[in-house]
């Protein structure tokens, strides 16, 4: 399948990676294939493995190497034995059938009385069975003592999202496995079928997300995973920000419905924010300073700052914006208003440190409504950038369906090369404003992978040749109304794509078909004769340390529904 996206953003890759890796060590993401039984490829596996971890092996480095799998274990051992700074009788490694406790820990044991240097240790169970045995918190045990050192490193590889997470939650059980706080490291993966992983399994990817949340929420408390700022007390309290490298999810879902009401998956969650492993900016209530009974209290997130990268085209040349998701306060704080409150703290956090020039992300965009944005406006946050408005029209007449209806099919996985067509096509027209990118990794990413969505990708031809001109997105809104999430495709084409879209919300029952967009965008569509209404959302850009740069985009947004991360 094509994707014109750089590898390192292929959403295919994504699906075969999940790690976790302490913030002071700096080294590739890694990256594993499936677990082999012949020694030629079990070599091959073990040669990736090495060069995708790009350990730092320093002199007296100790491997143990444990597994089902003896043709694995001898790749490996070949492996090790070849690399600098590692010396004869410094890798250990045990086969057996069935690894239980009794053979693993005493190998680590004894390694650990003998050689008290450097430790990596490597499990690979292609059945799975250690993770999952009962005596799994007591061999996490064991093995962390022995991996408490700085430079010292776990991985952990299984077959499925649950083997895994039995191991990360064997972390969780052992209180004072934190290991992370000396510097060392941890790597939790699952070994992926490489030649016949499907092209898109959402479900999968997003249960291994879910489990590298769940193993960043262990480390939380670890003061070297996140960045605080100095405590600052308003209003009798005491906050405090902190990163969300390490980001506690049950907490932070359970804010989202006290905020917003209702119920967000941890899949859906792991969705937004696949593109950044620091989602935003949290801050915590440590009580009342004055008040000793409050040292024996945890701390309350109380707000959130979400940032979700995006690659966006300005001038057509490509840079990474953020945009802005999950800006809330729980209900209790909401009246707290001043600069020092838990809203002004958590955004003022997140611009200060990641917009701007010479930042992460040039540019800042969200979708948030008029009340939000006036009150960030007025704690100097935001500044007014764009607005959104309500676009509508009304579905075909019956006589004329029939014609239209040669001229469409759903898109699959198999349509990428015209969906990259297609967006190469669109791109020339879109010169003079700031759009997100629209090509096929990305409409895979936010269209078919999306937990829960339900949205139709239809492609659109022309009577006159067999190519297709354009393609758009619908998703229903009520038992009424269609909506018309995004295009793909020329302006010349745009009458025919609403048309289309027309069509197809008549044949399913619909009324209407509407859509999210900004004036920039309804340029576009002028022909058509849309109905045209005001909406309260507004678009906004940072205002923190000076509005210039976020001014360059004043009124040059081509932004429609499918550029939000809830429709």
């Amino acid at each position: 399948m094509h994707d014109d996206r750089p590898p390192v953003r292929n959403p295919l890759i994504r699906c075969q990676r999940l790690w976790f890796e302490h913030r002071s060590c700096a080294s590739k993401a890694l990256r594993f294939v499936r677990s082999v039984l012949g020694e030629r490829k079990a070599l091959t596996t073990g040669q990736a493995l090495l060069a995708d971890v790009n350990w730092h092996i320093e002199p007296g480095t100790h491997w143990f190497c444990y597994s089902r799998q003896p043709q694995m274990l001898s790749a490996l051992r070949a492996l090790l034995m070849g690399q600098p700074g590692v010396i004869q009788g410094q890798v250990d490694y045990a086969y057996s059938e069935v690894i239980h406790l009794d053979t693993l820990i005493p190998h680590v044991q004894s390694a650990q009385a003998e050689r008290p240097q450097h430790r990596q240790l490597l499990i690979i169970d292609e059945a799975s069975l250690i993770p999952l045995t009962r005596e799994a918190p007591q061999l996490v045990a064991e093995v962390c003592q022995s991996l408490t050192q700085a430079g010292s490193s776990l991985v952990v590889m299984g077959q499925h999202p649950e083997q895994v997470s039995s191991a990360i939650q064997s972390l969780v059980w052992w209180e004072s496995g934190r290991m992370m706080t000396q510097g060392a490291r941890a790597a939790f993966s699952e070994m992926m079928h490489h030649s016949d992983f499907p092209p898109v399994a959402a479900s999968a990817w997003h249960k291994r997300a879910f489990i590298q949340q769940y193993f960043q929420s262990f480390e939380a408390t670890d003061p070297h995973a996140s960045m605080e700022t100095p405590s600052a007390e308003a209003e009798g309290l005491s906050w405090q920000v902190k990163e969300g490298v390490a980001l506690p999810l049950a907490q932070v879902l359970a804010l989202f419905e006290a905020s917003f009401g209702h119920r967000l998956s941890p899949e859906t969650w792991c969705w937004k924010y696949r593109e950044t492993d620091n989602p935003g900016t949290l801050v915590y209530d440590y009580g009342d300073p004055t008040d000793p009974t409050c040292s024996d209290q945890p701390p309350q997130l109380v707000a959130f700052n979400g940032g979700m990268p995006r690659q966006i085209e300005v001038d057509q040349q490509s840079v990474t914006a953020v945009q802005m998701g999950d800006v809330m306060v729980h209900p209790q704080y909401r009246g707290i208003l001043t600069r020092r409150g838990p809203f002004y703290l958590a955004v003022s956090h997140y611009f200060s440190t990641r917009i701007g020039v010479d930042k992460p992300y040039p540019y800042t965009f969200g979708f948030p409504n008029k009340r939000h944005a006036v009150l960030g406006k007025k704690r100097g946050l935001y500044c007014d950038i764009d607005v959104i408005l309500d676009v509508r029209w009304p579905t075909a007449q019956r006589y004329t369906r029939w014609i239209e209806r040669a001229l469409m099919r759903r898109a699959t996985l198999h349509d990428a090369p015209i969906m990259a067509r297609l967006w190469q096509a669109m791109r020339p027209h879109l010169a003079k404003v700031a759009v997100g990118q629209r090509d096929p990794g990305w409409i895979i990413s936010r269209y078919l992978e999306k937990p829960d969505g339900h949205y139709q990708l239809w492609l659109v031809f022309s009577p006159w040749h067999s190519q297709a001109v354009g393609m758009i997105i619908l998703q229903p809104s009520d038992p009424h109304t269609m909506e018309l999430l995004d295009i793909i495709g020329p302006p010349a084409h745009a009458p025919r794509l609403i048309r289309a879209a027309q069509h197809l919300s008549a044949q399913q029952g619909f009324q209407c078909v509407y859509s999210w967009m900004t004036p920039t965008t309804l340029t576009w569509f002028e022909a058509t004769s849309p109905q045209v209404n005001a909406t309260d959302i507004v678009i906004p850009g940072s205002a923190v340390g000076g509005s210039q740069q976020a001014s360059q985009l004043r009124n040059r947004w081509w932004l429609m529904g499918g550029d939000t991360d809830f429709h």
